[in-house]
């Protein structure tokens, strides 16, 4: 065991142990290659209640660091406790900084490469097979998280002010992961008549003439009403007795906004639009564009989105394809 040799019996003898002798100890064990004992002496250390600092960690690492066996269960260790939504927060702040602080810094580039580094490490696939490729589960969200980052306001700031730029970092530095997730990724609730509130992919084949969307990208809410909901209720149906069900579809997605902005600050802005209306942009800018002008296929919602953007179907199989070279 570690505890042998003058300077462990030197070490036993002190009455009080700090994290520089500590680290001191699993360096003496690491330069004569005894990476066992190392790991021994950083696990009394941690029993003792002694914190061990960058140094300690850093000594530690590079003393096993030629161990095959330490790097598959760091692996392990790192993929059970793996944090998909605090991952994707830590890129979002972590590229907003880069960008302020960075003159020729490339954002786009700068993600795809790192999410390419973190597929091709923790991936599995065959070699030049792309259809081989699969994430664990505990990171097959990540690259969702990755592509909705690359289209949202702290990376694309070309139509935002500066001041709504800083005032949109400014905000998703003091959130916590679960708001600041939502500014990423913003979340969409569907209202028809065939169920009650559901979750819906934030995509836009969830348009759909008589259905009501709900969205939640933290700094809006968009109440976004299909085009035969919008008529029905221009209509005034919602107003008589025989229609109190649908009067009931119109309210349930404004008691639920009111909900999230009576409890937010600061006050997110409530923006309420009908299918092919000038404000439903604040819907389609957050929507996967599944369905373009350049689509072929007629989209199943009736609604297209004008952009040259790729949709999240296309983007996974472009980083398929330059994970497996």
């Amino acid at each position: 065991m570690w505890k042998s040799g003058r300077c462990s019996k030197l070490f036993d003898r002190m009455p009080e142990r700090t994290e520089v002798t500590w680290t001191s100890m699993m360096s003496d064990k690491c330069q004569k290659g005894e990476s066992d004992e190392a790991s021994s002496i950083f696990e009394q250390m941690l029993w003792e209640s002694v914190h061990p600092n960058e140094y300690t960690l850093a000594v530690l690492l590079e003393g096993l660091r030629h161990k095959n066996d330490f790097l598959v269960v760091m692996a392990k260790d790192l993929i059970a406790g793996f944090d998909q939504e605090a991952a994707a927060v830590v890129m979002a702040r972590l590229v907003s900084f880069k960008m302020e602080t960075e003159a020729e810094f490339d954002p786009i580039r700068w993600l795809d490469k790192s999410l390419i580094r973190f597929c091709s490490r923790f991936g599995d696939y065959q070699k030049d097979s792309p259809s081989s490729f699969s994430l664990s589960p505990r990171f097959s969200i990540f690259p969702q998280f990755m592509f909705n980052l690359r289209r949202s306001q702290f990376v694309q700031v070309f139509n935002n002010s500066p001041d709504e730029t800083a005032y949109f970092r400014m905000i998703l530095n003091r959130e916590n992961v679960g708001n600041s997730v939502v500014m990423i990724q913003p979340s969409l609730i569907s209202y028809s008549f065939h169920s009650g509130p559901e979750p819906a992919l934030l995509d836009v084949a969830a348009i759909a003439a008589d259905r009501i969307l709900l969205l939640d990208s933290y700094f809006t809410v968009v109440i976004f009403h299909g085009a035969t909901i919008a008529q029905w209720r221009n209509a005034g149906y919602q107003n008589q007795a025989e229609h109190e069900v649908f009067a009931q579809l119109l309210q349930a997605p404004r008691y639920d906004a009111d909900a999230i902005i009576k409890e937010r600050f600061p006050v997110p802005r409530l923006v309420i639009c009908d299918q092919h209306g000038s404000q439903a942009r604040f819907l389609l800018a957050k929507l996967n564009p599944s369905s373009t002008y350049n689509s072929d296929a007629p989209p199943p919602g009736g609604d297209i989105i004008f952009t040259d953007d790729v949709s999240f179907e296309v983007f996974l199989d472009h980083l398929q394809r330059l994970v497996v070279q």
